[in-house]
């Protein structure tokens, strides 16, 4: 598995542990549409409610543990109801 923030340090890893990067190397294209990923975020999870964000929470617990995510920035950006 390779985790976007480590992304270059991840891929020569796989590369020299599986032997492709002899015979391969690897091409990373990184594209948010609309702008820059804080942004983009940002204008989605406005519209969003924060149960969903909980829901969210729970169906990818086990990718935000593994991962060590947290969902608060996003409860920061959703929308509070009452």
């Amino acid at each position: 598995m390779i985790k976007l923030e480590t992304v270059e340090a991840d891929e020569k890893h796989v590369l020299f542990q599986s032997r492709i990067g002899e015979y391969q190397s690897m091409e990373y294209i990184h594209m948010t549409k609309g702008g820059h990923t804080e942004a983009v975020r940002s204008e989605f999870f406005k519209d969003i409610e924060c149960r969903q964000i909980d829901g969210l929470e729970e169906m990818y617990k086990m990718d935000l543990e593994m991962f060590r995510y947290s969902a608060q920035p996003f409860y920061n950006l959703c929308k509070k109801t009452t």
